[in-house]
């Protein structure tokens, strides 16, 4: 009986091992490594309260570490340095629509033109002028 208790452990503990590198090999045919440098813009995903699905995405911070070889430490806007797994770690795209102020008097930047304000008639005109020919019918007729 011992015998076969022997057997059969070093059997499954063959087994085991197999199935975990078909695992793995399965896990990272679709997985990237993220690598982010000293420097860059990130933010991070940090647990609001005991409830995992209220964390939240906060930042921006600035990576000032690496910790080889899953983890970097990040420095948040309040001053605070965070030891964090990369998994919970994105890089910070900048809205592209945010808008700076420049003062009329900095001639710096040169000639700034304001963007054009577009009327309420001009607006229906390029309303109406739109192709909506993939429209049922029905809602051709609603457009506005």
């Amino acid at each position: 009986m011992k015998i076969k208790m022997e057997k059969a452990a070093e059997s499954a503990s063959l087994t085991a091992a197999q199935k975990q590198k078909s695992y793995g090999d399965y896990f990272n045919k679709r997985s990237s490594v993220k690598n982010f440098s000293i420097g860059e813009q990130v933010v991070l995903l940090i647990p609001d309260s005991s409830n995992k699905i209220y964390a939240r995405w906060t930042g921006p911070g600035e990576i000032i570490q690496h910790h080889p070889p899953h983890s970097y430490k990040v420095k948040l806007p309040d001053g605070t340095v965070r030891h964090v797994h990369v998994n919970k770690i994105r890089k910070y795209h900048p809205r592209a629509l945010a808008v700076g102020v420049i003062f009329e008097d900095d001639h710096e930047f040169g000639e700034i033109h304001p963007p054009p304000n577009l009327s309420r008639s001009t607006s229906e005109r390029v309303l109406h002028e739109t192709d909506l020919n993939h429209l049922k019918e029905r809602l051709r007729e609603n457009k506005c």
